[in-house]
């Protein structure tokens, strides 16, 4: 099944491009391509699909631009925004779909309104319809309600339309509604509290909201900021810096070994610069060096060996996905270096020449030996600049600028602090306000249906005075093969819950040679089929949980039959609706 949040990306397409609401199907199509995929070349794909031709094709630049706002904010494009955007069509600059994005995500105020409403209005129908009883020209009707005017009043106008044209009593299909919307609301539920753990927040009040808990972190941070500036500005803070790095700079001893890190420093950022950074020629060495493993044996080696190159190189890239922490490449490189000798062990080519590489010629081999080398280079000039600063950092001067540098990071991680419990608080509302829409969906949804659900089990149950609609799920890892339900009234649904096309087969009564009758149930081999039969004045619902052909009920009965005997039940009054049976 597609992502939620593919689905409301399909249904803002359907409603801006071709101003109808999505039907299921195709709803669920084109969200699983967008999963897989992306969101670009779906919205490649609608502005040029047959339909947009067919609807649109004919129009010139100018019309089509309007169109789109017409679609989406149920009014004409301003002249500027006419203008702009015929020319970006015109030029070639932007396509008709990248226009359509660019206007949608940019809409604010009334039009943000009217677009999102529309879309709620989409949602309605397409909840509301089968594909097989969709109808385009009542799809275009909901959505075009929806104008600046009166939006609340207009959704509500687009809801009765869809009241008016889609049947309520079909059950089955209220019942896919109710699963699907609580399932939104178990993810949504699950969102949330996934993100709550994430943060360490709780719900105090145990009312389902994390916001307080939340709020109180943001309070607490900008109060132990304020207390901190009260003690120590920032301009403080920064002026302690200046004035260790100037004790450093008039102090000979000091002066020198900065002079040295700098140099040391620059050597190295010129090696960078010549030959690319350590990140890349590490994650080049990985892919080499792995692709070489795998096809090859490992060098053989006292010291480091490729395959330890090629895991330092991996943990080296993996440490740098870390934003917060500061990466020393200087046991990579090491690696590297012990490594490096072993590589290059072989006879030289030349009597007096450098020794030359071991490793088996392969596609990946001349990769490994260049960065190999070039890593090798770089890591005394690595060395260089970690022992420089070991050296200055030593001192009493150096001492003192690393305490003040780290005085300003702490401060400037409170601020940031403060920047992201906000981020987590408004986080928290929009998962909030998710579940949320989630339940009332949920509560819309077990009002539509006006049934007591209950599970088809196993032995007896009694249906009682309510309304019940009683869910057979056929397709259970060990569905129930015998279940009695008393008490089964037409007030009664009797719901088969699956995945394969489920159809009523035909149960004949066929006269054996011996005069006597044997109940035939007439399958088809191929298809998926539920009968109804009778047994001493109970009706019996015969459900295929495998296929098999015709089969002679009540003597040779297969495994893969499920039997649901409605209590004193004439079958002659049980009739069938799809998969949904009822007392007619």
């Amino acid at each position: 099944m597609a992502s939620q949040m593919s689905m409301d990306f399909v249904q803002r397409l359907y409603t801006g491009y071709y101003g109808r609401p999505a039907d299921p199907d195709g709803l669920e199509f084109w969200a699983q391509r967008v999963d897989q995929e992306g969101q670009e070349a779906v919205v490649e794909s609608f502005g040029t699909s047959d339909e947009f031709q067919q609807e649109f094709g004919g129009l010139s630049n100018q019309a089509l631009v309007n169109n789109l706002y017409q679609q989406f904010f149920s009014r004409d494009a301003e002249q500027e925004g006419l203008q702009f955007y015929t020319s970006q069509l015109e030029s070639g600059e932007q396509t008709l779909p990248q226009i359509g994005l660019t206007i949608a995500n940019g809409a604010t105020g009334s039009d943000k309104k009217v677009f999102d409403t529309k879309v709620q209005a989409a949602d309605y129908y397409t909840e509301n319809v089968s594909s097989k009883n969709y109808d385009s020209n009542v799809g275009k009707q909901v959505v075009s309600q929806i104008d600046d005017e009166n939006t609340g009043a207009d959704l509500d106008a687009a809801r009765d339309i869809v009241d008016r044209n889609v049947s309520k009593g079909d059950a089955t299909k209220n019942l896919e509604k109710l699963e699907k919307a609580e399932q939104k609301l178990s993810d949504a539920e699950l969102k949330l509290e996934e993100k709550a753990q994430e943060l360490n927040v709780t719900d105090e009040d145990g009312d389902g909201s994390y916001l307080d808990d939340a709020k109180s972190v943001v309070q607490q941070n900008i109060a132990t900021l304020a207390q901190a500036r009260s003690q120590t500005t920032d301009e403080e803070l920064n002026e302690a810096v200046e004035q260790a790095n100037q004790n450093i700079e008039t102090n000979s001893q000091t002066a020198a070994l900065q002079a040295d890190l700098r140099s040391a420093e620059t050597e190295l950022e010129a090696d960078v610069q010549s030959n690319g950074a350590t990140a890349e020629l590490a994650s080049q060495l990985n892919n080499a060096a792995a692709l070489y493993l795998a096809n090859n044996d490992d060098i053989e080696t006292d010291g480091s060996s490729l395959a330890d190159v090629q895991s330092a190189a991996k943990s080296y890239l993996q440490s740098l996905k870390d934003p917060d922490s500061e990466v020393d490449p200087s046991e990579f490189l090491n690696t590297v270096d012990s490594a490096y000798e072993s590589v290059f062990s072989g006879e030289p080519a030349q009597p007096g020449g450098e020794p030359t590489s071991v490793l088996v010629e392969s596609e990946q081999t001349g990769t490994i030996e260049q960065v190999m080398t070039t890593l090798d280079k770089r890591q005394p000039l690595n060395e260089a600049v970690v022992e420089a600063e070991d050296a200055l950092n030593q001192t009493e001067q150096g001492k003192a600028l690393i305490e003040a540098k780290t005085a300003v990071d702490t401060r400037q991680e409170l601020v940031e602090s403060i920047d992201l419990a906000k981020a987590d608080v408004k986080e928290l509302t929009k998962l909030e306000n998710q579940r949320d829409k989630a339940e009332d969906s949920a509560q819309q949804a077990r009002d539509a249906l006006n049934y007591e659900l209950a599970e088809v089990e196993s032995g007896n149950q009694d249906a009682g005075d309510e309304a019940y609609l009683f869910q057979f799920d056929v397709d259970a890892e060990q569905p129930v093969t015998s279940a009695t339900i008393n008490e089964f009234s037409a007030d009664d649904l009797l719901a088969l819950l699956s995945e394969k096309d489920y159809s009523q087969g035909t149960v004949n009564m066929v006269e054996q040679d011996d005069g006597s009758m044997t109940t035939v149930l007439d399958g088809n081999n191929g298809e998926f089929e539920f009968f109804i039969a009778g047994n001493e004045g109970d009706a019996e619902i015969v459900v295929e949980t495998q296929d098999f052909g015709s089969v002679n009920y009540g003597t040779d009965d297969p495994q893969g039959l499920s039997i649901i005997t409605l209590a004193g039940v004439n079958a002659e009054a049980v009739s069938a609706d799809g998969s949904t049976i009822s007392i007619a």
